[in-house]
């Protein structure tokens, strides 16, 4: 009893002192890890120790894991945590890591593959970067049946110019613990009609459908400035859907034609 009261006093007096002195409360009293944060076989668990841990800590299981030190130190640095991500893939003893755009010029985002090791739970297998020049790649885990394992990234840049930007969206795989591209196609494109006060906007999504196939709906729409003091004024000029259909020569989807869909 008389150890239990020492040690209920003590606490209370670092507390009380942690009060009135922001940097002993930041020392003493704020959530975290001491030593390296933990490298183990569950993603959630990973997921609450870059939460809790502080950027070197975060840069360091970055690396071990087998991130670039390079890129491991602008997403522990820089990144809000709750932007980096692990998820466990379905369909397979495979792992996805996600670090969002950052770093120096061009900000990039980056999909790494882990596969389970025999020295530690998890390793990166393969990588893949994603140009974010004009907006923030993402990706989301859809269910496309026929596939074991389905990793849907918006907003690729594939390229930009005077007046032009497009962003792709792709269809990833995995297959011989490696990334692979199943379906490609263009997500969005602004293009400016020069000399003519015009810009041609078109919009894709992919929808997946129970027989295994995916359809794309791209929406083209023009807008047209008027004057500098009033809104553009925008039209829809088309609409037109596509399926893509899977191949099992060339493991891959292939599209068929666009066909207009009336108004």
């Amino acid at each position: 009893m008389i150890c239990l009261a020492r040690f209920v006093a003590a606490a209370t007096l670092l507390l009380l002192r942690c009060i009135g002195n922001p940097a002993l409360a930041q020392t003493y009293l704020a959530p975290g890890y001491s030593g390296k944060l933990p490298l183990t076989s569950s993603v959630d668990q990973m997921m609450d120790a870059l939460q809790l841990g502080k950027p070197a800590q975060r840069q360091d299981l970055l690396e071990r894991l087998g991130v670039n030190s390079d890129i491991a130190h602008n997403a522990a640095q820089s990144v809000s945590v709750t932007g980096i991500r692990i998820d466990k893939l379905e369909g397979s003893h495979t792992g996805l890591l996600f670090l969002p755009c950052r770093g120096p010029g061009t900000p990039m985002a980056h999909l790494f593959l882990l596969l389970p090791g025999k020295k530690q739970a998890w390793h990166v297998a393969d990588e893949m970067s994603l140009d974010c020049w004009f907006q923030d790649a993402t990706y989301e885990l859809p269910l496309v049946p026929g596939q074991s394992t389905s990793i849907l990234v918006h907003h690729a840049n594939e390229g930009h110019g005077s007046g032009y930007v497009q962003d792709d969206i792709l269809l990833l795989g995995v297959r011989g613990g490696h990334l692979v591209t199943l379906l490609k196609t263009q997500e969005y494109k602004s293009e400016d009609l020069m000399g003519e006060g015009k810009t041609v906007e078109e919009k894709s999504t992919l929808q997946p459908f129970p027989d295994g196939s995916l359809e794309e709906t791209c929406a083209k729409t023009l807008h047209e400035t008027i004057s500098a003091a009033a809104p553009d004024r925008v039209r829809l000029v088309a609409v037109e859907r596509r399926r893509w259909l899977w191949n099992q020569e060339g493991h891959s989807f292939t599209a068929t034609e666009f066909r207009a869909v009336e108004p």
